[in-house]
């Protein structure tokens, strides 16, 4: 019975991450064809871009979920400037935010950054970290950033969400 319901409550939580970027190619789709300026064409077509990728990669996500068992979680590193990737994805997770009492932010501290990391698996995290936070936040805001920063002696990319929302109760916190 438990495992019937996590899979009720998983297939729940897909079919919503699924539609959200359908819903927003399908709509920007169609509204590409009444803009008229070059400039909004090229905003509405990376808009269109970015949740395709985003669909992509949530069905990659969930093949690669299913080889988790098996130990296939395959990371893939190369190099990426992630001040854009990260811009990128910020441009499709503020759509998310659909609350009128909520402001989504970010903060993208550079104007290019190149550095090696497996940006498809980085975009899930940020994107796990926000699509939580909108489900819980309904009045301030959903802040989504990065920085460098040293820890033991070594440099990394430090990522991190922020919100105004309900939070973890007390008695469950740990």
């Amino acid at each position: 019975n438990q495992s019937g319901m996590m899979k009720s409550t998983f297939m729940a939580n897909m079919t919503h991450e699924i539609r959200t970027p359908i819903n927003a190619i399908v709509g920007f789709s169609e509204v590409l064809s009444s803009l008229t300026t070059e400039e909004e064409k090229k905003e509405i077509i990376q808009i269109i871009k970015n949740n395709c990728d985003m669909l992509l990669r949530l069905i990659n996500d969930i093949l690669v979920l299913s080889n988790v068992d098996a130990n296939a979680m395959e990371i893939i590193v190369s190099e990426v400037d992630f001040a854009q990737e990260f811009a990128n994805t910020c441009i499709s997770l503020a759509q998310r935010v659909q609350e009128p009492g909520v402001e989504f932010q970010q903060v993208n501290p550079y104007e290019s950054l190149k550095t090696y990391i497996d940006s498809g698996r980085i975009q899930q995290v940020i994107t796990n970290f926000v699509t939580n936070a909108v489900k819980y936040t309904h009045q301030g805001h959903i802040q989504v950033g990065y920085r460098i920063e040293e820890r033991n002696g070594r440099q990394g990319l430090y990522v991190y969400c922020e919100d105004t929302g309900s939070g973890i109760p007390k008695e469950k916190q740990e």
